[in-house]
Protein backbone atom coordinates (compact mmCIF):
# COMPACT_ATOMS: atom_id res chain seq x y z
CA UNK A 1 0.00 0.00 0.00
CA UNK A 2 1.43 3.39 -1.04
CA UNK A 3 1.55 5.70 1.64
CA UNK A 4 1.01 9.49 0.57
CA UNK A 5 3.70 12.38 1.46
CA UNK A 6 2.67 15.26 3.67
CA UNK A 7 4.04 18.60 3.63
CA UNK A 8 4.02 20.33 7.15
CA UNK A 9 3.92 23.91 6.80
CA UNK A 10 4.39 24.89 10.89
CA UNK A 11 7.55 24.28 12.98
CA UNK A 12 5.05 24.46 15.68
CA UNK A 13 3.71 20.86 14.80
CA UNK A 14 4.97 17.28 16.16
CA UNK A 15 6.71 15.20 13.23
CA UNK A 16 6.99 12.46 15.58
CA UNK A 17 3.47 12.97 17.15
CA UNK A 18 1.88 12.86 13.57
CA UNK A 19 3.94 9.73 12.47
CA UNK A 20 2.82 7.75 15.64
CA UNK A 21 -1.10 8.58 15.89
CA UNK A 22 -1.03 7.83 11.53
CA UNK A 23 0.49 4.53 12.77
CA UNK A 24 -1.91 4.09 15.42
CA UNK A 25 -4.66 5.37 12.91
CA UNK A 26 -3.91 3.08 10.22
CA UNK A 27 -2.66 0.09 12.45
CA UNK A 28 0.99 0.44 10.84
CA UNK A 29 2.48 -2.67 12.49
CA UNK A 30 5.73 -3.24 10.10
CA UNK A 31 6.41 -0.77 6.76
CA UNK A 32 6.34 2.44 5.71
CA UNK A 33 4.34 4.82 7.95
CA UNK A 34 4.35 8.20 6.27
CA UNK A 35 7.08 10.42 4.66
CA UNK A 36 6.80 14.12 5.77
CA UNK A 37 8.62 16.88 4.22
CA UNK A 38 9.38 20.39 5.44
CA UNK A 39 11.78 23.06 4.85
CA UNK A 40 14.04 24.28 7.70
CA UNK A 41 16.45 27.20 8.06
CA UNK A 42 19.73 26.14 8.52
CA UNK A 43 22.64 28.34 7.07
CA UNK A 44 19.73 28.27 4.04
CA UNK A 45 16.74 27.14 3.68
CA UNK A 46 16.66 23.50 2.99
CA UNK A 47 13.98 20.67 2.04
CA UNK A 48 13.57 17.45 4.33
CA UNK A 49 12.30 14.51 4.21
CA UNK A 50 11.65 12.18 7.26
CA UNK A 51 11.03 8.61 6.56
CA UNK A 52 9.15 7.07 9.13
CA UNK A 53 8.58 3.38 9.72
CA UNK A 54 7.39 0.28 11.44
CA UNK A 55 9.84 -2.40 11.93
CA UNK A 56 8.63 -5.60 14.01
CA UNK A 57 11.94 -5.94 15.79
CA UNK A 58 13.08 -2.64 17.07
CA UNK A 59 9.71 -0.22 16.46
CA UNK A 60 9.59 2.74 15.54
CA UNK A 61 12.35 4.49 13.17
CA UNK A 62 13.22 7.73 11.41
CA UNK A 63 15.33 8.52 8.78
CA UNK A 64 15.80 12.48 8.43
CA UNK A 65 17.22 12.82 4.89
CA UNK A 66 18.36 16.73 3.56
CA UNK A 67 17.86 17.45 0.08
CA UNK A 68 20.31 20.03 -0.53
CA UNK A 69 24.13 19.40 -1.28
CA UNK A 70 25.88 17.31 1.31
CA UNK A 71 22.83 15.30 1.70
CA UNK A 72 23.31 14.46 5.27
CA UNK A 73 21.18 11.87 6.28
CA UNK A 74 20.25 11.45 10.10
CA UNK A 75 18.69 7.94 11.19
CA UNK A 76 17.30 7.65 14.94
CA UNK A 77 16.08 4.26 16.25
CA UNK A 78 13.77 4.08 19.16
CA UNK A 79 15.01 1.19 21.20
CA UNK A 80 12.41 1.22 24.15
CA UNK A 81 10.47 -1.77 22.14
CA UNK A 82 13.72 -3.91 21.86
CA UNK A 83 14.55 -3.63 25.64
CA UNK A 84 10.43 -3.88 26.63
CA UNK A 85 11.07 -7.57 24.82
Amino acid sequence: MGRPVKYLVSRQVSKEEIARGLAAKDRIRDGLVRVLRRVEPRCRECLFLYHYRMLPVSGFLNARIQTWVSFRVRICLNGRQCLAR
